[in-house]
Parts: C-alpha cells; sequence; structure tokens
C-alpha cells in the first residue's frame, strides 16, 4: 500500500486483517537505531510520556530458514503422518508471521531477487483459515491474471491455478467474512496494440463483477458482484477494494461513481445512494470510507467543514464527532485507532493536518502526528509536509523515515507508538526525505518495499 492514504476510489482496509518472508540473500551488517517510544499529542496538551528505549531484537535466521523448533528430529515424525504435497513452481515457503496481537519491535531488511515468490506479493489478508496473498499480474497475449497464494500457518504458500478463478481474471481484492473469505473479481480486457503488455495499469479490466467464496481457500464459489455499472475501461490501478467490517458486520465495497455495496456474508449485496446519503447533507459523498469496530465510517469534506457517519451495516447511519477543520482526503487504520489525513491552508503551500480517533465516533485534531512531524529540511515543504509515510495493514500502522536515517515506529492505535531497530542498513536507493520513492506495504507478514526506480523488491521481516 502507499503512504497509507486512502481515497474514496481505492479504499484499502481490512480491520480482521494480517502477513512475513522468503529466503535471500544475506542482510548487511547489523546498524541498529533506537528511538524513544512517542505517544501523538492532542490540541490540549498533556503530560508528557517518559522515553522509554527499545531493546534490540534478537538475532533470528534469514526468512525461510526454520527456527530450531521447526527442525523435527528423526524421532519425532510418527510412520502414518500425512505428508504435505510436494510445492509446485511458484510455491514458498518462510517464517512464520507474528500473532495479530504481537508488537513488532525490529525489521531485518532482505532484498528479493526476481525469482523469489515473495517479491510478486502485494497484499494479504489473515482470516480464520489462515492467509491469503495477491500478487502482481500475470500478462501475456493469452492471459492476463492475479497471483494467488494460500497458507493455512503463515509458513508454506501455496500458488492457486489459474483455472481456478480462470485464465483472464482480475483478483481485485480480498477480505474475511464470518463463514471464511471472500474475494471481488474482473475480467482482463484488450492488451495492447500488439496483443502484448506488461504494465499492470497496460490493460483494461471488463465486467461482470463477481466475488468467489471458500471456506478452505481452496474450493471456491462465484456469485454474481454487487449491481456496479463496469466503467468502459479501468486500469488494474484504479480499482475498488473489499472493507471488512468491524465486529462481524460484514463487509463493504466503495468506487468512485457507484453507491456504496454492503454484505453480510460477500454474496448478498444492498446498496446506499451517494445522491442521498443516509444522515448527511443533500448530494454529499464520503472522502474516504473505513472500517471501525463496531462496523464502518465514511467521512467527507462539505462546503460548512468535515462530516463523519458511522454504521454497523449500510443501513442504520449516525453522525459522529468530527472537527471541521479535520479533512478527509486519506486513512491509516489499525486494529485500535484511525487517522485521517489532508491538506489545509492555502492552495499554494497546504499544511499537512491528521486528526485521530479510537472508534470512529469521536476525532481530535493533533497538534502533530509524532513520531514523524513536519519536514524541517526541505525549503518546498518545511513545516507543511507529513516528515516520512505513514502505512497501514489493517492491524497496525507504521511511520517510517528512510533520510537522513533510517528510523521507524509502530502503533495498533495511531497515538501510542513503538520504536523499531533496524538489523540492516537503510534501503539503498532512499535518498531524498521523498517517501514517493518506494512503493512501501505493510503487511501481517513484513514490510513489502519496491524501489520505483529500478523494480528491486525489500523484505522487511518483522521482529518481536
Amino acid at each position: 500500500m502507499s503512504t497509507g492514504q486512502r481515497s474514496f476510489v481505492v479504499v484499502v482496509a481490512i480491520l480482521v486483517a494480517g502477513l512475513a518472508a522468503c529466503a535471500p540473500s544475506p542482510s548487511p551488517s547489523p546498524s541498529a537505531t533506537t528511538a524513544p517510544t512517542v505517544t501523538a499529542p492532542l490540541a490540549t496538551p498533556s503530560p508528557s510520556v517518559a522515553p522509554t528505549p527499545a531493546s534490540p531484537p534478537p538475532t533470528a535466521p534469514p526468512a525461510g530458514s526454520p527456527s530450531p523448533s521447526e527442525v523435527a528430529s528423526p524421532s519425532a515424525s510418527p510412520s502414518n503422518a500425512a505428508s504435505p504435497p510436494p510445492p509446485k513452481i511458484g510455491d514458498f515457503t518462510m517464517q512464520a508471521p507474528p500473532a495479530t496481537t504481537a508488537t513488532w519491535t525490529g525489521i531485518q531488511w532482505q532484498r528479493l531477487a526476481t525469482s523469489n515468490p515473495l517479491a510478486h506479493v502485494r497484499s494479504v489478508t489473515r482470516w480464520t483459515g489462515g492467509f491469503l496473498a495477491l500478487g502482481d499480474l500475470v500478462v501475456d497475449a493469452a492471459t492476463a491474471h492475479t497471483k494467488v497464494w494460500i497458507s493455512a500457518d503463515g509458513r508454506r504458500w501455496d500458488l492457486l491455478d489459474p483455472a481456478v478463478f480462470g485464465p483472464t481474471t482480475f483478483v481485485v481484492s480480498a477480505a474475511p467474512t464470518s463463514a471464511g473469505i471472500v474475494v471481488l473479481t474482473l475480467q482482463g480486457g484488450s492488451f495492447g496494440e500488439n496483443g502484448r503488455e506488461t504494465e499492470a495499469d497496460g490493460w483494461t479490466l471488463q465486467g461482470p463483477w463477481q466475488t468467489w467464496t471458500s471456506t478452505d481457500g481452496t474450493t471456491w464459489t462465484a456469485h454474481p458482484g454487487p449491481d456496479f455499472t463496469v466503467p468502459s475501461e479501468m486500469t488494474g490501478v484504479n480499482h475498488p477494494e473489499l472493507v471488512a467490517g468491524g465486529g462481524g458486520h460484514g463487509i463493504a465495497l466503495a468506487m468512485a461513481g457507484q453507491p456504496l455495496a454492503f454484505s453480510p456474508d460477500g454474496f448478498t449485496w444492498t446498496t446506499v445512494s451517494l445522491t442521498a446519503f443516509p444522515g448527511g447533507p443533500a448530494g454529499w459523498s464520503p472522502g474516504v470510507f473505513a472500517p471501525i469496530q463496531a462496523g464502518f465510517v465514511a467521512i467527507g469534506t462539505t462546503a460548512t467543514g468535515t462530516v463523519a457517519l458511522t454504521t454497523p451495516d449500510g443501513q442504520a447511519w449516525h453522525k459522529a464527532s468530527v472537527p471541521t477543520t479535520c479533512p478527509a482526503e486519506g486513512i491509516t487504520v489499525a486494529a485500535s485507532g484511525l487517522i485521517v489525513e489532508g491538506s489545509a491552508g492555502e492552495a499554494h503551500n497546504p499544511k499537512q493536518v491528521w486528526c485521530a480517533s479510537s472508534n470512529g465516533t469521536s476525532w481530535t485534531r493533533l497538534v502533530n502526528l509524532p513520531p514523524l512531524g513536519y519536514m524541517q529540511t526541505s525549503d518546498e515543504c518545511r513545516g507543511t509536509c507529513q516528515n516520512g509515510l505513514l502505512a497501514d495493514d489493517g492491524e497496525r500502522m507504521l511511520a517510517y523515515r528512510g533520510y537522513p536515517k533510517q528510523v521507524g515506529w509502530t502503533s495498533r492505535d495511531g497515538r501510542h507508538w513503538t520504536p523499531l531497530t533496524f538489523a540492516s542498513a537503510r534501503l539503498p536507493g532512499w535518498t531524498s526525505n521523498d517517501p514517493g520513492l518506494f512503493d512501501a506495504r505493510i503487511l501481517p507478514i513484513g514490510l513489502i518495499f519496491i524501489d520505483e526506480a529500478s523494480g528491486t523488491t525489500w523484505f522487511g521481516q518483522p521482529r518481536t
């Protein structure tokens, strides 16, 4: 995911969530960086929190190497134990990812070879049956489909046969349900004048919308999708995503120019018109839409300020308390909190603004965003631009800055931050304070950073 900002065009948040790594080349020599625990101040000053230095994480084997507990002795294998099927091309193994509630305290960077399947993972969903990972696209003259892996434990990842969803099917998004897991799909369209494209946004998507449900990640059942109009042309980058509501409140689907759609199970859908939004001003539509512990929250800006509404199911809507000065251009989501962000002030010199909430119903504007704060070394953005990137996976948030030195923090509520130590130097290529140099994604299994200039992929193995 990005800087963690979400628009109504691309809503990315899976609260019930989850994701880790493969064996690459050895990491550089350790060069740990430690920072104090930080708590974000509110507009009303509160007593500061005493710094609590983080302890360096224990040295761990590279991703993909089994831990001592995973190496079975000869006597530990019963003669009648069932053997897993042999790995196929595209399968991979890695260290088990941390538990949902685990606190990350360190990261070990590893450069991934192009041949490493983990280098092609783009999102991971944690559900009751394990994990499901969506990868990049396989595009040629004959096929255009998304790579999909399933894993029961986060260690072994099996690549699904493209025939499961179809050889020209793009799996847009995935989300957990009370009965299993659901994915949203579209079909690949044209592939360029020469019949071949390698870029994800070089091919178009076509209907019909479909959802597929599964209770085991292996056997899938297709259903008609929500009654959305399929744009005549839509790229592989500009697409909607499923949002799993908190507290088992089903899932939602949102896309610019379309109504909101809600479903308790992934295949029975109801819609809410954006031209007569329940509880909101006439003609108002939310700028961001995300899960909260009691369902969902929709936030948008009107001529008189910001409006926030919450709902458990898309039917009953309730107005939330949010400062009118909180712009809603993006949202970052963790298990116990949310941060909305946007720009305010002069059009030619806008200032980044953040507002935080623990439940989506009561919001407070932050004076600053510890631990990142504002840039102080850039003449263009000094005192106005966010100093680093902010990302999330629905379970936790990540604040990261790679220049001039590497520092990072994680949080489960957006207010209290745990510093990260790094068992390797900052990423090569991060030569400025511009977080846009990398496509940065935080997943339940770890961090995936893609160098936009070279296409090199780095994996950050989390330590707890």
